[in-house]
């Protein structure tokens, strides 16, 4: 169908299930398909354990990488050594802490189909972000992300974002956007329409692929992770603060966020 790939460093500190988002993913790619994760350095030994998780996965592929965190475009460079592995004509990047719902796997086969005979580069897909606990779906918020995309796009940053110091405006662009090899952002179509995200109704999310995004479920966690990773990350990024205090009572509120800014 297409070829998932990801990056991977630290791991061991997460409290979200990887393993088994990494055999939904396998699972869901079948044997036509393949996983490539790109494993960074890391203080842990999270090559080691996905290595044993590949004796049971035979789509898995994992390479290695040694990108410096110090490195501000890091978390870019790695996916897209992952993204240099893939072979199929359509990719999906994913996060360790998304998941695919099975049920739904034909409209990804038909998304992937009308992506290969349309003009677009990529295909923005709705991601349902679970906040808190996975029982109450109807409140949870629903976005959307820059997903299923073609061989020609690249994962780094835009090209317009760029300062002339090296670093680049992080109001204009991450290290992971779909970009194409001049640097412009590539040519995405969304599969559904802002309007209706709004309303925040899970039920509409059966006429379309989407995924499950698990990475807010414990939120002592994931402020511990912001503060004490992301937080100088884009703060040697951008040279400013403001972008990324964190409280445990704003995570609590549904609003999007991504790497720990606060979008809306």
């Amino acid at each position: 169908m297409f070829s998932i790939y990801s990056a991977a460093y630290n791991i061991q500190k997460f409290k979200f299930n990887y393993t088994k988002n990494i055999r939904n993913w396998c699972d869901f790619v079948g044997n036509d398909g393949q996983v490539v994760i790109a494993v960074n350095t890391s203080e842990d030994d999270t090559w080691n354990e996905l290595c044993y998780i590949k004796k049971y996965l035979l789509n898995l592929e994992l390479i290695q990488t040694s990108i410096p965190y110090t490195n501000n475009r890091f978390d870019g460079m790695i996916k897209q050594s992952a993204l240099s592995k893939c072979i199929s004509p359509v990719r999906c990047l994913m996060d360790l802490d998304e998941v695919f719902p099975r049920y739904n796997k034909d409209k990804w086969s038909q998304a992937a189909s009308f992506l290969t005979k349309s003009p677009y580069d990529g295909l923005l897909l709705p991601v349902l972000d679970l906040w808190g606990n996975e029982k109450h779906i109807k409140k949870q918020n629903i976005g959307q992300k820059f997903r299923l995309h073609k061989r020609n796009v690249r994962r780094g940053v835009w090209r317009r974002a760029e300062l002339p110091n090296g670093k680049f405006d992080t109001t204009m662009s991450d290290s992971t956007e779909p970009i194409l090899a001049d640097g412009e952002l590539a040519y995405f179509s969304s599969m559904i329409h802002p309007e209706y995200l709004k309303y925040e109704n899970s039920s509409i999310l059966s006429d379309f692929p989407f995924v499950i995004h698990e990475g807010y479920l414990d939120f002592d966690k994931r402020i511990d992770i912001n503060k004490n990773f992301w937080k100088s990350a884009w703060e040697d990024r951008s040279g400013k603060e403001e972008n990324v205090v964190i409280e445990k009572s704003d995570l609590e509120k549904t609003e999007v966020w991504e790497h720990g800014l606060r979008l809306y």
